[in-house]
């Protein structure tokens, strides 16, 4: 053996050496691997893709997704799934739009007896897919093919070409047994979710641009379907440029279900937009152009939760002008609930036009930094606690016993004040059991609000 052959065998055994193996983590005995399942860590969605056992698995051990929102947005289409602390998005993508790309799709998922062929991307704060679906089965036979070119080996014949050009299926660049369009796709992992984690689909974030019709879509999907959220958003038209459609705004304003979520995001109007109807969503979010917001709408609405944050949270909207509630309403509202007895209201985040706004008359205490939030029902202004170092701070008391903390947030950066106020009442004391699984004596912590007595173990 050369010297050369001896040295190539010796880079890559310290290649092997430094190269971490696949662990065989379906070949561990069950209580292990339960174990590994049930750690916060651990991300059920992705291992439940690994295989028809996986799937068994996590089926078996009853995890259930935070959510699960169908996308069409920008022209794209997908979903994202938050199964305990994984953050996935995935969307599916024509393969004639990827024919050139295909060495990219490194991984391949069997789910419903469909091939998914799949680029992944770790960003920041969740894991993105790609998966490529192939319409050109719904094209006429002579349109199946795309033109494949392959370098020539070095020993070619003189006077041929350095490339040769071939006609092939285009399904064959990736596999035969793909999805033909996107809404297939989506089925499948509806139906996959369904089977697995027992989950139908939780919400949808559309923008008008991109679904065929949208207020059918919207009638089919979220007024006559059991969800908890719908996020409507600006249609792009060039870049960092949404655009609001005023009709479709109105449209879903004036039809969305009371108990579900609402949420505006990403947009400007570039037509005179009112709306004089009370919005009767127990929770809305707006996080676009909010200049058509005035006072009759806030003190109107029969919202638990109201934010109103242009600027603040969403980046494409930046600099816009916050809505237009003036400060008497601001003060009217807070008096209101001073006075009354509505125990359901949990909080509202307003950026307005409120430098140098004044309290008269509302008694104020002093903050009790010693109260634990963990005591009282979340919300997401309990914990934005860079504000306590800076901001004024009151807590305001009701004779019921209901407390709210009224925090005035104002910056350089920011051309408005804000104004936020959650109102908290405590939690109900849980109970946590420990229950033996019948099957592999594995410890599982279930929340039950039956009484002990009620329970057993076996």
């Amino acid at each position: 053996m050369s010297i050369s052959a001896i040295q190539k065998n010796i880079s890559k055994m310290e290649i092997d050496e430094n190269t971490p193996k696949p662990f065989p983590l379906l070949r561990l005995p069950a209580i292990p691997l339960y174990k590994i399942i049930l750690d916060k860590d651990f991300s059920p969605f992705e291992f439940a893709l690994l295989s028809r056992r996986s799937r068994r698995i996590v089926k078996t051990s009853k995890c259930k997704a935070e959510n699960f929102i169908i996308q069409h947005i920008g022209g794209q289409h997908g979903f994202k799934v938050k199964v305990r602390n994984s953050n996935i998005c995935w969307w599916f993508e024509d393969a004639l739009k990827n024919k050139h790309y295909s060495y990219k799709f490194t991984l391949n998922y069997i789910i419903g007896g469909l091939d998914f062929p799949t680029r992944h991307d770790r960003k920041l704060r969740e894991h993105e897919y790609i998966s490529a679906y192939d319409s050109s089965k719904l094209l006429p036979i002579d349109k199946q093919f795309t033109e494949q070119i392959r370098i020539t080996p070095n020993r070619r014949l003189k006077g041929k070409p350095y490339y040769t050009r071939t006609l092939v299926p285009v399904s064959s660049v990736f596999n035969m047994n793909t999805c033909p369009d996107y809404e297939t796709s989506i089925l499948v992992f509806i139906d996959f979710m369904k089977d697995v984690f027992n989950t139908d689909v939780t919400g949808f974030h559309v923008d008008y641009g991109s679904v065929p019709d949208f207020e059918t879509f919207f009638i089919e999907n979220v007024m006559q379907r059991n969800v908890k959220t719908f996020e409507l958003s600006g249609t792009k038209l060039r870049r960092f440029r949404y655009v609001m459609d005023v009709d479709c705004l109105h449209f879903v304003l004036l039809n969305t279900p009371i108990d579900v979520e609402l949420r505006l995001s990403n947009g400007v109007f570039e037509e005179p937009f009112e709306y004089n109807e009370p919005i009767r969503q127990k929770s809305i979010e707006i996080y676009c152009e909010t200049k058509w917001f005035k006072g009759n709408n806030f003190l109107q609405a029969q919202s638990n939760k109201i934010v109103l944050a242009t600027g603040r949270y969403s980046d494409n909207t930046f600099g816009l002008n916050g809505a237009n509630i003036p400060e008497t309403d601001i003060l009217k509202f807070i008096r209101r609930w001073l006075n009354g007895s509505d125990r359901e209201f949990q909080y509202f985040d307003v950026q307005s036009n409120c430098h140098g706004i004044r309290f008269d008359g509302i008694p104020f205490h002093e903050h009790n930094s010693k109260r634990k939030t963990s005591d009282f029902e979340w919300n997401p202004l309990t914990f934005e606690r860079n504000w306590y170092r800076e901001d004024r701070i009151k807590d305001l008391r009701r004779s019921d016993g209901m407390e709210a903390t009224l925090r005035i947030y104002s910056s350089n950066v920011l051309p408005e004040a804000i104004i936020s106020v959650s109102f908290e009442k405590k939690v109900e004391e849980k109970e946590w059991v420990l229950i033996w699984h019948n099957l592999l004596k594995l410890p599982i912590f279930l929340q039950s609000p039956e009484p002990k007595d009620n329970l057993h173990s076996t």
